[in-house]
């Protein structure tokens, strides 16, 4: 059998398209699929030197065989709309066909049964007499053929014109037609005969020399070669496969660099990405995400994606098994991102948007999903865009990761999502050969992206919300981390003071002058206590808002605090003790008020009566030191004056002992 119209020095380029391996053999599923399989078994060899593939399609007739699987350049999906009986649209559509995994194995065999009848048209010169066999172009052995042969229709074609030739003009024996003596035909026309082959119980068996094929490079034309495919054409006898169909593809002796991949040892350490992990567990991760089968939704995504992720105009394949000699069988579902943590199921921390796009013809459905924290596995982060079914290329994000920086593009790394195309883009006009990546001049592509990433360098479309959304919720939440260590650096301040009091107040030579001074039950005179109050303790404020979501209490939260965007409010437990103002010193409790005072006066006040301690938070000292200094600067030297005050070395020395001391 030969293979025409193409140089050999082409082969090599056309099956370099696919790389790697896994971009190839899943064109091997694509043709199940468009098959009609409803099971696929996928068995790797012991020693990693041959796999195959499996399925229960409707197979191909010798005829299908070799004008579609063999040919380059003319799809078996030359109708870019057609349907399969299952109404499937065919995926295939390049017509680089068996070409896929050329440079990855030596050769090829396929087996295949099918139930089909093949009906064909042949273009001749009449003569009296014809065989019609000699113009098949596949080697059916003519045993094969008796009864199995029909002759629909015969035509005169001639000047573009055709007239259909009577059956008293002709006689039809075997594949044989003679014409009668009467019969004058112009030898300038054309015979155009239709027939009919029934092919059930045909198996055809070929194995395809790839290492030959591709040695030819530079050397002879393909038009010459004859011999880079055996095949064997038989009819099956065993009454237990005779009207079943089934496609057997093995790809024989895989070259010594797709072993080594497929043999890869997992990296050792803490392992989070696919590509760390073995090589049989990347090829069967990569290959159910990129293949139609269904979805393995966790519980979150589904409850709120499902219905965005199916579509009864989506198919797929009903079972894909993978399996080997030291494999267990696992079946293929197509992977979706999961959080690390489990018990996340709510998706309450992620911000989302729904994609469902209808415009002039385009229709996509699916969603973006953004996360406060960087998503693994990385293979996760990106947009997966499916047409088809079928996974484009890698995830990404439509060529906006080449245009941001700095902040925006590192939240890239914090976002997935799944597009599902359902109509508008298909196979012909929108994708480049090996259907990784697509035309940028297709409109429906142009319409896709200026919904998802916008059209200008700044991010827009649904990304963008998502973008903007996640640096939002990072300041909302940063803005909260930096509260909560304020209050924690705030109450190490208080307790340190409430600590260097109590313990300065019983074996020092401050201890009389301390005890002293809180025992005197003393009013404030200077009338600072009457300042206008600040309530910089945000339990204090039922107003108060941080980067503008409001501020709630919630008695018994768990956790520092929660931050519900949905509503834009966050919640702290203001029970717990690093949001207090007390201080515990000589056995009584102390209030620490701040109070938006002048400049003029006093940093701190300490009223021993009503057992409060007010600070002058607008200060201008405070300009210059963290809140926690300030904090327990203006109550250590204020105590320092009041305790000692005709004494300013004694009250210097108090002062620096509060300040140094650490509980």
């Amino acid at each position: 059998m030969k293979i025409g119209g193409v140089d050999p020095s082409i082969i090599r380029e056309l099956s370099g398209i696919y790389r790697p391996f896994i971009k190839a053999f899943k064109e091997l599923i694509s043709n199940a699929y468009d098959a009609d399989a409803d099971l696929v078994q996928i068995t790797l060899a012991e020693d990693l030197k041959s796999i195959e593939i499996r399925d229960d399609g409707v197979g191909m007739t010798p005829f299908e065989f070799r004008q579609d699987f063999t040919t380059i350049g003319r799809s078996h999906n030359s109708d870019r709309n057609e349907i399969t009986k299952k109404g499937r649209p065919k995926i295939g559509s390049k017509g680089i066909g068996f070409l896929a995994v050329a440079r990855y194995c030596d050769s090829m065999k396929i087996i295949s049964t099918t139930t089909k009848f093949h009906s064909g048209k042949i273009l001749c010169y009449p003569s009296q007499k014809l065989n019609l066999r000699n113009h098949f172009k596949v080697p059916v052995p003519k045993g094969i053929l008796s009864g199995r042969f029909e002759v629909e229709d015969i035509y005169i074609v001639k000047q573009g014109k055709k007239r259909k030739l009577g059956q008293e003009n002709y006689i039809i024996s075997g594949t044989g037609i003679k014409f009668r003596r009467e019969f004058h035909y112009d030898r300038a026309a054309r015979l155009e005969v239709n027939y009919c082959i029934n092919c059930s119980d045909i198996k055809i068996e070929a194995v395809i020399d790839f290492d030959y094929l591709l040695s030819l490079e530079n050397q002879i034309d393909l038009e010459k070669i004859r011999d880079f495919c055996n095949i064997k054409i038989e009819q099956l006898s065993n009454p237990d496969i005779i009207n079943k169909h089934y496609t057997k593809i093995v790809l024989q002796k895989l070259k010594p660099f797709v072993i080594s991949e497929l043999g890869a040892a997992k990296k050792n350490g803490n392992v989070r990405n696919i590509s760390s992990q073995d090589g049989i567990t990347q090829f069967v991760w990569e290959l159910s995400r990129c293949i139609p089968v269904k979805y393995d939704l966790p519980s979150n995504i589904e409850h709120r994606f499902g219905k965005l992720l199916r579509d009864s105009r989506l198919h797929y394949i009903g079972k894909v098994i993978f399996s080997g000699d030291i494999y267990s069988d696992q079946e293929l579902m197509r992977p979706i991102w999961l959080a690390e943590d489990k018990e996340d199921q709510a998706l309450h921390n992620s911000t989302y948007v729904e994609v469902n796009i209808r415009d002039d013809g385009l229709f996509a459905k699916g969603y973006i999903l953004g996360r406060p924290e960087a998503i693994f596995p990385a293979e996760y982060r990106g947009l997966t865009v499916r047409v088809r079914n079928v996974a484009i290329g890698q995830p990404s994000f439509l060529g906006l990761e080449k245009l941001l920086s700095g902040k925006h593009r590192s939240t890239l790394s914090q976002i997935t999502g799944e597009i599902n195309v359902i109509a508008g883009m298909d196979a012909v006009d929108a994708l480049n050969p090996g259907r990784e990546s697509f035309y940028e001049e297709n409109t429906h592509y142009k319409k896709l992206k200026n919904y998802i990433i916008g059209n200008g360098e700044s991010p827009s479309g649904l990304l963008g919300e998502i973008i903007q959304s996640i640096l939002k919720r990072s300041q909302v939440a940063s803005n909260v981390r930096d509260y909560v260590s304020c209050a924690n650096k705030r109450r190490r301040a208080l307790r340190d003071i409430s600590g260097a009091v109590n313990y300065l107040a019983t074996s020092t030579n401050f201890s009389t002058a301390l005890h002293s001074f809180f025992s005197r039950k003393q009013a404030v005179e200077n009338h600072f206590d009457l300042a206008e109050r600040e309530d910089y303790n945000m339990s204090l404020s039922p107003n108060f808002k941080i980067s503008d979501f409001k501020v709630e209490n919630i008695p018994g939260l768990v956790g520092d605090s929660l931050v519900n965007f949905a509503e834009k409010k966050i919640y702290f437990d203001f029970t717990q003790e690093r949001w207090s103002w007390r201080l515990f010193i000589l056995g009584n409790y102390f209030e620490v008020v701040n109070k938006a005072g002048k400049y003029s006066d006093p940093i701190c006040e300490i009223d021993t009566q009503k057992q409060k301690i007010y600070i002058n938070w607008t200060h201008p000292v405070r300009n210059n030191m963290d809140e926690k200094s300030f904090i327990k600067s203006a109550i250590a030297w204020r105590l320092a004056h009041h305790v000692c005050i005709n004494d300013v070395d004694k009250m210097m020395n108090l002062g620096l002992n509060i300040l140094s001391y650490s509980t």
